[in-house]
């Protein structure tokens, strides 16, 4: 088991991925076949909460990771999967990575949207403060809900 440490530092009040990790998932070659694709995307399964709308982003690629053992022969790396495997790459380099420790004392907000995400936060000196993003992939039987049925699923 990874110990949690190693993936992050810790500061006063925020938390930030080791530059050091990034650089090795940047180093990762467009994957050539559904091993290498699920090796993607389990090195991003930790940054996702530093990452808005990861889920979003990375459909594509699940899309493919999510086949079935009878269906992996159909593995096929086009250009959405290519697409969404540069967009993460760059959101790793660009995005803020940092999360912020909650203050005990100041109301949390939490924010959803119909496309199953939302972000925690808390505004401190008149500064909204990201405390954690949250974003999944719907199902099928989910995608035929209401958008207010949607936003209370991201609840």
């Amino acid at each position: 088991m990874t110990n949690v440490l190693e993936h992050r530092r810790h500061f006063s009040t925020t938390v930030t991925p080791l530059k050091e990790k990034i650089k090795s998932i940047l180093e990762i070659p467009e994957p050539k076949s559904l091993r290498q694709a699920d090796k993607f995307i389990g090195a991003l399964a930790w940054y996702r909460k530093f990452i808005p709308q990861f889920a979003s982003v990375a459909a594509p690629i699940h899309a493919i990771t999510n086949l079935t053992k009878k269906q992996q022969h159909k593995f096929q790396w086009n250009k959405p999967q290519s697409e969404a495997f540069h967009k993460l790459k760059q959101l790793l380099t660009s995005t803020p990575l940092l999360l912020n420790f909650p203050d005990d004392t100041k109301p949390i907000i939490l924010s959803t949207d119909a496309g199953i995400g939302g972000v925690l936060q808390q505004q401190i000196n008149g500064n909204m403060h990201n405390i954690y993003y949250h974003s999944q992939l719907i199902t099928s039987a989910q995608k035929k809900y209401d958008t207010i049925e949607k936003e209370a699923l991201a609840i």
